[in-house]
């Protein structure tokens, strides 16, 4: 039979050994908790872009510190929409190019970033406004008064025979002259063609477009 003195001996043993077991896995867990610094996005300034023009965001991800954080990359949503995605570069600068499909009015872009290494996950917002796009037609000789239509709506030519309206959908639209509408007791007007050689009183055209038409 042992003595048990040496049965207390292993119970005590026993005991150290799965303190010292676990005093370990505190530390390895201590040790894998790195700190990640906070990070912050924000977009240089977007002037309003004009109907059609494709158009450039762009903007810095920085830490707390101000330091720049590089190689990271940056998702981009336009009014919840996902519309890309850009990397930082070494000064944490990041920049895209968009296509411009937008129908004009106010817009608001969001940059996202996950989690990553050192850094924590950034959010930031900004807006710019889609300008709508003119349309421009000028009689020959100049006619004020002079009524035409483009996607249903009527305008008129005013003292120096140039008529325009604002279109915020790009697209392909119908351009009438109406010259049954216009009143004088002096004189009348009679189409004759547009400038580009067509002869019927309408034509189709392009918005945006920065060509004058001329009737």
């Amino acid at each position: 039979m042992k003595p048990k003195h040496s049965l207390l001996t292993f119970i005590l043993a026993g005991m150290l050994t799965l303190g010292l077991l676990a005093g370990s896995t505190i530390h390895a867990n201590a040790a894998r908790r790195v700190f990640k610094f906070p990070t912050f996005i924000t977009f240089t300034n977007v002037p309003n872009i004009n109907l059609g023009a494709a158009f450039t965001l762009s903007g810095y991800v920085k830490s707390n510190t101000g330091a720049p954080v590089a190689f990271l990359d940056v998702d981009f949503s336009i009014n919840g929409t996902t519309v890309g995605q850009a990397k930082t570069n070494a000064a944490g600068y990041f920049q895209r190019k968009l296509d411009n499909k937008y129908t004009a009015g106010k817009y608001t872009v969001t940059a996202t970033t996950k989690i990553k290494h050192l850094y924590l996950p950034a959010i930031g917002s900004t807006s710019f406004v889609i300008l709508p796009a003119q349309v421009q037609v000028k009689t020959v000789p100049a006619v004020p008064g002079t009524t035409f239509n483009v996607g249903g709506v009527n305008f008129v030519s005013g003292p120096d025979g140039v008529a325009h309206i604002n279109i915020g959908v790009p697209g392909y639209y119908k351009l009438t002259v109406l010259t049954n509408l216009y009143n004088s007791p002096y004189q009348r007007i009679t189409f004759a063609r547009w400038l580009d050689e067509v002869y019927t009183p309408f034509e189709t055209i392009k918005v945006p477009s920065n060509t004058m038409l001329e009737v």
